[in-house]
């Protein structure tokens, strides 16, 4: 599939400055009480499987131009650190390893072990993907996912509408005025 306007420049971008954290959007949580690390897990793991800008990858075509594929298989898996000496690092770190746009998925998380029942948890997304708009559905979709899961229900969510796939198409539109 093409990409988007937008994305072609974030593409473009990557090409020159690929260990860059610029394009990075992040987003920190504490969390407080017993943590279910499997529905969090799970919860996450929905949150890819549902959305698919996040199980994106972009890859040069043969024109040169950049294309995107959305992965039909995936894992998923949230960064672990039980008590880590020095938590401000392991989340700087989290936060700013590059992105492979031709392999990784565009959500990562990373999850700290602060004390006996805290918890940080440390989302980052690449802007190739989502936007603040969209981040905001993500974290309103994970407050709803994970307590649904570590409770043992089914969660209920909306159907997720339109796919970002489906603006990618503007380039044409843009062409054609």
């Amino acid at each position: 599939l093409p990409l988007s306007l937008a994305q072609q420049r974030l593409w473009l971008l990557s090409q020159f400055h690929s260990a860059t954290a610029a394009y990075h959007m992040c987003a920190s949580f504490r969390m407080e009480g017993v943590l279910h690390r499997p529905s969090l897990e799970q919860a996450l793991a929905l949150l890819v499987r549902r959305h698919p800008m996040l199980r994106t990858v972009y890859r040069r075509a043969a024109d040169g131009s950049a294309q995107q594929k959305v992965l039909d298989r995936f894992e998923f898996a949230v960064e672990f650190h039980a008590t880590p000496a020095r938590q401000d690092a392991v989340l700087q770190a989290a936060r700013t390893r590059p992105f492979d746009l031709t392999q990784d998925l565009m959500l990562r998380a990373c999850l700290l072990h602060t004390g006996p029942q805290s918890h940080i948890l440390s989302l980052t997304v690449h802007h190739i993907a989502a936007d603040g708009w969209s981040v905001g559905i993500l974290v309103q979709e994970l407050m709803a996912l994970y307590p649904a899961f570590a409770s043992g229900q089914q969660p209920a969510l909306l159907s997720p509408g339109g796919n970002y796939v489906d603006w990618c198409w503007q380039h044409e539109q843009v062409a054609m005025q």
